[in-house]
């Protein structure tokens, strides 16, 4: 690991690591590479991982130029090797940035894959990062989310997690979203740590609750914030795939509590949450996870991808009842697009040209022969 300070983030986790009854696992890339290296998946040659001193996060980081065809990774030196059982229920913490994301990129790969001894691996699906800005992600190390051996395997138990660290032989990072092309992809701040008091926002409590005519109310409270420009609200069905359904201002830097609250008025079927703090310096900062069971579990047909979306999204429906229009429309109820749609058989996908939307989160409604089904989705400059 590297030896020198680096400031923020960086400085408060080295003065915690001294701390802390727990040893905590930061590799900086301060000085050097640290042992890490590259996997690709088989489909094409692995790149080369070069060290910078300058351009991390701050400070020192490790790149790599796609020139391949498969799906490629960042892999963990021997830091995260063996048996790493002390940080179960912790957290697995990183920086990435990427300069693009392709609309279609393959969706069989999870972004952070912890592989034992024996071949298995718990894998975690993250949202996409933002393109050209630092992101971090924070991960829980117990079952909930994780999958095994693949992003739709069996579920993952808090015991499955403790025999994997236990017994770990690589830490994979997804570094490839965008197909074919060359882009460079960036790794800084990899971390396993069980205390996050350090991180810019101490969120010291996040609840869910059934608020009744499905209706579901989001709560959080923060300790103190520094930089925090907001939180994102993100949804999913399943644990893996998330969309941004709110965003909820916050107080930048104050040393003081604030209580937060947010109501998903589309809880119909079961639903996991999670916070993602948006800073004012660019970077992002996932949260943990909380499962809300819905009375009523309502099928949806209609779905939206990429979300969030920079350049245009597409609308989807496997409906049985065919969609014979649709509208954009702003959370204040204002319309931005709308279209009729001509007759047509199987699955409905058209896509929409949201570079002239203004940053913000947006509302899709879909309507059917006599039914509307909506969907929030994030667009992001």
């Amino acid at each position: 690991m590297g030896n020198a300070t680096k400031s923020g983030i960086l400085a408060i986790w080295l003065a915690l690591a001294a701390l802390s009854v727990h040893a905590q696992i930061i590799d900086d890339f301060s000085a050097s590479q640290e042992g890490w290296y590259t996997w690709n998946d088989g489909a094409g040659g692995t790149p080369y991982l070069f060290y910078s001193p300058t351009g991390g996060n701050p400070g020192g980081h490790v790149y790599a130029t796609d020139t391949s065809v498969g799906v490629w990774y960042f892999l963990g030196n021997s830091d995260f090797k063996n048996d790493v059982s002390e940080y179960n229920g912790c957290y697995l913490l990183y920086d990435i940035k990427i300069p693009t994301i392709l609309v279609g990129i393959p969706t069989n790969y999870s972004e952070v894959i912890l592989q034992r001894t024996d071949g298995n691996t718990l894998q975690y699906n993250t949202a996409l990062p933002t393109v050209n800005v630092w992101c971090t992600f924070a991960i829980v190390l117990h079952g909930s989310g994780w999958t095994w051996n693949s992003p739709g395997g069996t579920a993952a138990t808090d015991a499955d997690m403790l025999s994997t660290l236990s017994d770990l032989k690589k830490l994979k990072i997804r570094a490839e979203f965008s197909g074919l092309d060359e882009e460079t992809n960036h790794l800084d701040n990899v971390i396993m740590a069980c205390d996050l008091t350090g991180l810019p926002v101490q969120i010291s409590t996040f609840e869910v609750f059934d608020a009744g005519n499905r209706t579901a109310e989001i709560t959080w409270r923060t300790e103190s914030e520094l930089d925090c420009d907001g939180f994102v609200i993100e949804k999913s069905t399943n644990g893996m795939v998330f969309d941004s359904i709110g965003y909820i201002p916050g107080q930048g830097t104050t040393e003081s509590p604030t209580d937060y609250s947010f109501y998903d008025n589309y809880f119909v079927a079961n639903a996991y949450y999670r916070l993602r703090e948006h800073k004012t310096t660019g970077r992002n900062f996932l949260g943990d996870l909380r499962f809300l069971k819905s009375e009523t579990n309502t099928e949806f047909f209609a779905d939206i991808y990429p979300n969030p979306a920079r350049d245009a999204i597409y609308l989807i429906s496997n409906s049985p009842d065919p969609v014979i229009a649709y509208e954009i429309c702003g959370t204040n109820g204002a319309i931005f697009k709308r279209s009729t749609i001509a007759s047509y058989s199987g699955v409905w996908q058209t896509r929409i040209d949201v570079r002239d939307l203004p940053s913000g989160i947006y509302i899709a409604n879909f309507y059917m022969d006599g039914k509307k089904e909506s969907q929030l989705f994030e667009v992001t400059h």
